[in-house]
């Protein structure tokens, strides 16, 4: 899964012989030929990031659908890394941090061993691709400020934003951390959460919070059709 989008971001470290001249022409304006070609790369990421976002169909360019989830979701739901449209996911960067808990707990995430084992070997591909010097730095570059955020383009249809979100205790004890950062970047995106927790789900709903959510069981229908914020508040 992850093995494609390692090489697609790894394609930008290529430098056309155009960009080569250009970088020669900026030398005398300051600056070693490494912080242009650094700037250059990034822009160049900018733009591939932007083509993968928008896919193109017969009325011309159609915006990917987001969702904001947990990295483990993408590990243990094998149907969201293959989407019949164009969708992006927006993760916020502390639930790739716990990867590492869920890959060492003793909690089984599937009653058949085959499906855990396979789970756990995803889990364990999405921790070494987030571990990867490249796609680490590019992190450690883009996610300063809060809720900044970088993409990374996976197969088609699926790409991946990481999110800097922060907790900021809005809800007190209501909520834990990851559960309010998820709630948080769904306000901010107005983008519906994407969950299996039915008690996390209940909670939402019990405090009447200003966000959607799909159960995973409704992906297919959230990704194909779906229904707005408002139309869930007309109900």
């Amino acid at each position: 899964m992850l093995t494609t989008l390692s090489a697609a971001n790894k394609a930008e470290d290529g430098v056309h012989p155009v960009m080569t001249t250009l970088l020669l022409k900026l030398l005398p304006f300051g600056g070693t030929i490494y912080d242009y070609l650094g700037l250059i790369l990034d822009l160049f990421g900018v733009v591939v990031n932007t083509l993968f976002l928008y896919h193109g169909d017969e009325e011309g360019f159609s915006m990917s659908k987001q969702f904001v989830l947990e990295a483990v979701m993408l590990a243990i739901y094998g149907e969201l890394m293959n989407p019949s449209q164009p969708v992006e996911y927006l993760i916020p960067a502390s639930t790739i941090r716990e990867l590492d808990e869920f890959l060492h707990s003793p909690e089984p995430f599937m009653l058949d061993p085959d499906e855990e084992k396979h789970v756990r070997s995803m889990i364990s591909e999405m921790i070494q691709f987030f571990r990867d010097p490249f796609t680490s730095k590019k992190m450690e570059k883009s996610l300063i400020a809060p809720w900044s955020t970088v993409t990374f383009p996976t197969q088609e249809n699926v790409s991946l934003t990481v999110v800097k979100a922060e907790d900021n205790e809005l809800w007190g004890e209501l909520f834990d951390p990851i559960e309010t950062e998820l709630l948080l970047a769904s306000m901010r995106y107005k983008a519906p959460l994407l969950t299996d927790q039915e008690e996390w789900q209940d909670r939402i709903l019990e405090y009447l919070l200003p966000v959607q959510f799909y159960d995973i069981d409704d992906f297919e229908f959230a990704v194909e059709q779906g229904i707005s914020l408002e139309d869930v508040n007309k109900l």
